[in-house]
């Protein structure tokens, strides 16, 4: 009989397939590195993990895209369960250092990758993208979607009726066709950053996209007065609750929002949102002190903030571990919330 020499006898070979279960279950929460490295463990590990291997994955840039899609498309079903995604239509080298990198090899290395790689997205097509959630939006649990790009088509048309945590650009709220993000009832965490100007209403587009919401963090936020999609006039109309869909969802326990860049921080809106957190009687908005980026970031446009979006990737993965991630605020994050006024300095 012919042997399979690829494998080596491995201690977990004799464990109760539910014992593996749950081992798989539980370390399947980072990248898709641990179930590809499940599959090289043994045999029957392999075919033991293989349920789980794309449990948890993080796609970077249009070729991985395709491949993933075309790769789910030519699986059964049962082993395409993917509950928590990392998705994003940029090359990782746009969004992550290496381990060592500094910033100016990572520049070095992605204006080479710029210069001779032919990058199918900017062909604003958005087919495996719709291919990989047609596969796997009745399990899919968390999502972080990072789409850089404006595409034919709305990415997120489709229900997905398991999801309780998405992360967004706020452009996705004010998709340039007739096409809306589907209601997701099971949603219950929201983290919107602001790419663009918001040009409709957030509190009302996120009251019709997750009507049960609990926590909603607004990052990035670059103007409290036009193209902020009115959250500021939210905000107020939540606090004095009154019973009409031009606010966010009676549901929400806790609202986190962050002003982004320096000039901003000083701008008039931050008066206004520290006072609203300042007179939440109920504890639910806190405004967090804002993210400062070096004015060189600007050099390579709004993906150019490496540190940030690798921050992004990270909360991602410790929230699949079970841990608080981005909703877990530290008081030193916080610059306002009910009856608390952290001191501020200029730099």
């Amino acid at each position: 009989m012919h042997n399979d020499t690829r494998f080596a006898a491995s201690p977990m070979d004799s464990c109760p397939i539910e014992i593996l279960g749950l081992i798989f279950t539980l370390a399947c929460v980072d990248d898709g590195y641990t179930g590809r490295t499940l599959s090289l463990v043994s045999k029957r590990i392999r075919t033991s993990s293989r349920r789980h291997a794309f449990q948890s994955i993080a796609l970077y840039g249009s070729h991985q895209l395709s491949a993933f899609a075309g790769l789910l498309e030519r699986v059964d079903p049962q082993h395409r369960r993917v509950r928590n995604l990392y998705l994003a239509d940029r090359r990782r080298v746009w969004l992550e250092y290496k381990a060592g990198q500094d910033r100016a090899s990572w520049l070095r290395e992605r204006i080479t990758e710029d210069f001779h790689i032919t990058d199918p997205a900017r062909e604003y097509s958005s087919d495996a993208i719709l291919r990989i959630f047609r596969c796997i939006a009745p399990t899919l649990s968390t999502l972080t979607l990072l789409l850089f790009d404006r595409y034919d088509e709305m990415t997120l048309a489709m229900p997905f009726p398991a999801l309780k945590e998405l992360t967004i650009y706020g452009s996705l709220l004010d998709h340039h066709g007739n096409a809306e993000v589907p209601q997701c009832r099971a949603l219950r965490r929201l983290h919107i950053v602001q790419d663009f100007s918001l040009r409709k209403s957030v509190p009302r587009a996120v009251s019709r996209v997750a009507p049960s919401l609990t926590h909603l963090r607004i990052s990035r936020l670059v103007s409290a007065g036009l193209g902020s999609g009115e959250i500021v006039h939210g905000l107020e109309r939540m606090l004095k609750q009154p019973q009409d869909d031009a606010v966010f969802p009676s549901s929400l326990e806790h609202i986190f929002v962050q002003m982004s860049q320096q000039e901003v921080f000083y701008h008039s809106g931050k008066s206004q949102l520290k006072d609203l957190a300042m007179r939440d009687a109920r504890r639910r908005v806190t405004l967090l002190k804002p993210h400062l980026w070096s004015p060189a970031d600007s050099f390579t446009g709004r993906d150019g903030d490496v540190k940030y979006y690798m921050g992004i990737k990270a909360e991602w993965e410790r929230r699949n571990a079970g841990l608080g991630g981005l909703w877990d605020v530290e008081q030193s994050d916080v610059l306002a919330s009910y009856g608390y006024c952290a001191e501020e300095t200029r730099s």
